[in-house]
């Protein structure tokens, strides 16, 4: 999102609710650029150097859990504060993001599901392919998060490599995770974090243009202000 964007630095002449909506907005996209670029480069360097030790996979997983998070708040705000039907075809990738985020929200019950049905992630698992430069080879990787019992049952979706599909570093990243439906029945859903991240820069663009044309040209409208700080220098008194 640019520095000098409608949605960092709202015109004055919005309302309340709606520069309060915008500003929520605006975090939720910088926090999933920023989770999803430090995620890519840890993939690159895991790719690089495969391992489990120490807290490699609870970081990966993290950032992975940050952009699902922010991006159901994203979701959560267009519906609600901007009137996008949740059936829109660029939403479906946010509601199957936002049934995963409300299922790990009651992780107390994942244990029961983990005990009684079988193996699955308790972070879910993430899967995606490293297209090695200079070459027409690809390496795919797969990451199951915690504890298994049986590698038999750790599992997860991994797409086929299509070499004519982009030229990324890392390509196909795939994350997957169970949501309930019942008791008894717990499917498995997988998301694209590209296309996750790609929706978002859609309605970025989107929101950008309708707030333009409300400017009606004038570019030189007074906007809002945005991440004020402070430095205070003091001293402990003896």
């Amino acid at each position: 999102m640019d520095e000098n964007s409608y949605l960092r630095k709202p015109p004055i002449n919005l309302n309340a609710k709606q520069v309060i909506a915008i500003n929520a907005l605006s975090f939720s996209v910088d926090i999933c650029e920023i989770a999803f670029e430090e995620l890519i480069r840890d993939l690159v360097s895991f790719s690089n150097n495969p391992k489990s030790e120490k807290l490699i996979f609870p970081k990966i997983f993290s950032n992975v859990w940050t952009i699902i998070n922010n991006s159901c708040l994203f979701r959560n705000i267009l519906e609600k504060h901007f009137g996008v039907l949740k059936t829109d075809i660029s939403m479906l990738e946010f509601n199957k993001a936002k049934r995963i985020r409300n299922t790990n929200q009651h992780i107390e019950d994942r244990i029961n599901e983990i005990l009684t049905l079988e193996t699955l992630p308790i972070y879910g698992s993430l899967s995606w392919y490293r297209n090695i430069e200079n070459s027409n080879n690809v390496e795919q990787f797969f990451l199951f998060s915690g504890v298994f019992d049986d590698i038999k049952k750790a599992g997860g979706e991994m797409i086929t490599p299509n070499k004519d599909k982009s030229n990324r570093i890392i390509d196909e990243l795939i994350f997957s995770s169970v949501t309930k439906l019942n008791e008894n029945n717990y499917p498995t859903l997988t998301i694209s974090l590209y296309k996750i991240m790609e929706d978002i820069t859609f309605w970025v663009e989107y929101l950008e243009l309708e707030i333009s044309k409300n400017m009606n040209g004038n570019e030189n409208i007074e906007r809002h202000k945005t991440n004020l700080y402070a430095k205070l220098k003091s001293h402990w008194t003896e």
